[in-house]
């Protein structure tokens, strides 16, 4: 009987078995999470009051050194307000300093003042210099025209009650003299036949003047420019046409050659996009761009 029960009795075993090493196990991990949790809020504490009290530390430091920094700003304050007062900004030194600053601006300003209606006047001076001297230089450009004791001059008409200032202008200039030439002095010239009657006065040069330098050729023939110089007169077509003429022209492809319409490719005439050559109107002249001679 006991080997027919003994295969329950140990399934009953190992289950007893495992509920109480659950229990047991689940107690001990239990334990120690508290364990833990305790250690760490302890070790959390200690390291927070240890935070807090440095920065409480910090913090009175900070309110400490800024009261002191406002006492120190106020003690400055002060004294750099008795010092600027006693020997910076003395109120009777610099009132005797605006004083002299405003004598001197004054100065200043009548001078500046002067200098002004200085240039001013030397401007106007020389505006009525210029002035001066374009109707100086217009009237001696123009002194033809004033009056004569025969004809009067166009500012002085005698239909007028008054002369005009430029015929004043006119008398009181003297004409314009054209510039004189700086007289060349006599050089050696061998054609002078003075030369022999007056040895006195003419002062023979001691060296002769160089020959001019020949130009170098080649040259064409005399005949040949002669020639090309005074050939004929060969006028253009349209030089050569009549200008009274009229009508069409005995010019084109029936006068020419025989036409065939019959065999053309196509009805439109040929038509050119290059202008006329002008080598085909001077045939066989010389002196011409793109001429050559066969």
């Amino acid at each position: 009987e006991a080997e027919v029960h003994r295969k329950e009795e140990y399934d009953a075993a190992v289950r007893i078995q495992s509920w109480y090493r659950g229990i047991r196990t689940r107690s001990l991990v239990k334990n120690l999470n508290r364990c833990a949790i305790r250690i760490q809020r302890h070790y959390r504490g200690f390291m927070g009051r240890r935070r807090i009290r440095a920065i409480l530390i910090d913090s009175v430091k900070r309110m400490c050194l800024d009261h002191y920094n406002k006492q120190a700003a106020q003690i400055q304050k002060m004294w750099r307000g008795f010092y600027v007062r006693k020997y910076v900004f003395d109120y009777y030194s610099r009132k005797k300093y605006l004083e002299s600053l405003v004598a001197k601006n004054e100065m200043i300003r009548s001078e500046l003042a002067e200098q002004e209606e200085a240039m001013r006047r030397e401007a106007r001076k020389r505006e009525e210099e210029e002035t001066r001297r374009r109707l100086r230089a217009w009237a001696e450009r123009h002194h033809y025209l004033v009056s004569t004791v025969v004809q009067p001059s166009v500012f002085n008409s005698p239909y007028r009650p008054f002369t005009l200032p430029e015929e004043t202008l006119l008398l009181n200039t003297r004409p314009k003299t054209p510039p004189k030439v700086a007289s060349v002095g006599h050089g050696f010239d061998p054609s002078w036949r003075q030369y022999g009657q007056n040895q006195l006065m003419v002062r023979l040069p001691s060296k002769l003047p160089p020959l001019p330098a020949k130009p170098q050729g080649p040259f064409r023939q005399p005949e040949e420019v002669r020639a090309q110089r005074y050939r004929e007169f060969q006028p253009s077509l349209r030089v050569a046409t009549d200008y009274e003429a009229y009508g069409h022209l005995a010019y084109g492809n029936a006068h020419f050659r025989e036409v065939q319409p019959e065999r053309h490719v196509t009805q439109d005439r040929f038509r050119t996009i290059v202008p006329p050559v002008p080598v085909f109107d001077k045939l066989n002249a010389e002196y011409v761009e793109g001429y050559v001679e066969n």
